[in-house]
């Protein structure tokens, strides 16, 4: 590390105090995905204070990524992949239990060495007709869902976007996408069989 970047560098009191100025709901997690950072947006988003949150395993706290499989947990896929993954419209509970929606981002945090060490998870609310937590159950005011999704589980209906989204990076190249997700061509294969993904 350089002089100039060694005189840069902050405590964790100075850390927390500027990821408390973010808007977007900020949380550091390590490679266990247990929990070592939580800022003051991530407290009002989800209803855990930081000494509440820190410590536990993102999956408890991000109610609906309860899975710790590649097809369901976001963080795991890009601990896998080394890549961000991002879901548009994520649908976790807050610590009340009521449904929100957020649009969530989730990256890898790489030692010097490129070794995986931990991960950030960047999260806010979708635009304003979805700032209030929405009902267990559908209504005629949600949003109709996207082609194939219909009767698809959270986790599974994550999973399908995150697949249709490296597809379209790769211009349609089930190798090329394979390879991002850390699956087999036949693997990818299966899943857009099962999901109904058309290939282009």
């Amino acid at each position: 590390m350089s002089e100039a970047l060694a005189s840069t560098a902050v405590t964790y009191k100075q850390l927390i105090t500027v990821l408390d100025s973010v808007s977007d709901g900020v949380c550091l997690m390590d490679r266990n995905l247990v929990i070592t950072g939580f800022n003051r947006a991530a407290e009002q988003l989800t209803g855990f204070n930081r000494d509440e949150a820190i410590g536990r395993r993102c999956c408890d706290v991000f109610q609906d990524c309860r899975s710790n499989s590649v097809s369901g947990c976001l963080a795991a896929l890009s601990f896998r992949t080394g890549q961000a993954v991002t879901d548009p419209e994520l649908r976790i509970r807050d610590r009340a239990g009521a449904e929100r929606r957020v649009c969530l981002s989730m990256s890898a945090l790489l030692s010097e060495a490129g070794e995986i060490t931990g991960g950030v998870i960047t999260f806010r609310k979708p635009p304003a007709t979805f700032n209030t937590p929405v009902r267990r159950h559908a209504t005629a005011d949600d949003a109709p869902p996207a082609a194939g999704e219909t009767a698809l589980p959270l986790l599974e209906a994550s999973e399908r976007r995150t697949i249709e989204a490296v597809l379209r990076r790769h211009g349609g190249s089930r190798a090329a996408a394979g390879r991002e997700l850390g699956i087999s061509r036949t693997t990818l294969w299966r899943k857009m069989r099962k999901f109904k993904i058309e290939p282009t």
